[in-house]
């Protein structure tokens, strides 16, 4: 009897055992279940993110409305596009860096186009940078309206690189898109109807053909 009793416990032990891993086995295929769909999900998302993301931002050309943005200047004040644009007759973006030897050449030539001519406002988007911005357009003489860290502005234009240029009117319509300053730039002719007769022998393109730089690699100075 004893021994009856014996087996009978070690068979009943023997199937809570059974029992207790069969549960632990059906857990672990539920957990790798909820695993797969968890990342097949998480991909799909991203995937319709990154989908959404390149067609929310087309390309801006002549005759489209610009976006509205906002950036802070050197004092740490936000200026809005909307906001500058009814001031002029035109506003011209500049996307630059210090590293661009185009936009070097460029700076000046777009500063006197905005003494001149006081009816033209002159941005200087400061993108990709790796100097001080203030201080190398102070080293310049240049005293443009100056927003560094504008690249969410570049990447919203979809500007490819620098020298880049946009002029847009008083009624937030795109005058003119440049990327990459050249001797056929049509950037004077697209200003003509705001430029005074004086100053429409000023150039303000370099002196020879280039294609937008592009970012400058991480350290280059």
């Amino acid at each position: 009897m004893p021994k009856l009793t014996s087996t009978l416990k070690n068979s009943h032990y023997t199937d809570r055992a059974w029992g207790t891993q069969t549960c632990k086995v059906g857990a672990n295929l539920r957990y790798k279940r909820y695993c797969q769909n968890l990342v097949a999900t998480i991909g799909l998302v991203l995937l319709l993110g990154l989908s959404m993301a390149g067609a929310a931002e087309p390309t801006l050309k002549k005759g489209d409305q610009t976006p509205n943005w906002m950036l802070r200047d050197t004092t740490g004040e936000w200026l809005w596009l909307y906001k500058v644009l009814p001031q002029y007759d035109a506003t011209i973006l500049f996307f630059w860096a210090s590293w661009c030897e185009q936009c070097r050449g460029l700076l000046p030539k777009l500063q006197q186009l905005q003494n001149d001519n006081a009816n033209i406002k002159v941005l200087a988007l400061n993108v990709w940078e790796t100097q001080d911005p203030t201080a190398y357009l102070d080293s310049l003489g240049i005293s443009l309206t100056l927003l560094p860290k504008a690249e969410s502005v570049a990447q919203r234009y979809q500007m490819a690189g620098t020298p880049s240029i946009v002029v847009i009117n008083n009624q937030r319509q795109v005058l003119y898109v440049e990327q990459g300053a050249n001797k056929d730039s049509k950037l004077l002719q697209a200003l003509s109807p705001f430029i005074t007769p004086k100053n429409h022998t000023q150039q303000t393109s370099s002196s020879s053909p280039q294609a937008p730089t592009r970012p400058a690699p991480a350290g280059k100075t």
